[in-house]
């Protein structure tokens, strides 16, 4: 059985969602919440998110505590 990962531009355009906030809520999540870490033909790689990885963070995004939260978190990082 083959999985389907989606990097993070794809993931974040078919969520509907910038990629900064998407990659802002992959750093709270794990493997086992469908989030990996692909190693490209860059230096840097990027996130990879599997179909469970977008319900995951389809989920958080429907949290609105959690994700007034990490709104507050890139505010804060972007202020600095």
């Amino acid at each position: 059985m083959a999985f389907r990962v989606f990097t993070l531009p794809r993931a974040a355009a078919r969520l509907g969602i910038s990629e900064e906030l998407l990659a802002e809520i992959a750093i709270d999540l794990e493997p086992e919440d469908g989030v990996l870490w692909v190693h490209d033909s860059t230096e840097e790689g990027c996130y990879g998110f599997t179909l469970f990885g977008l319900e995951s963070v389809q989920e958080i995004l429907n949290d609105k505590p959690t994700l007034a939260f990490i709104n507050e978190r890139m505010e804060r990082n972007n202020s600095k």
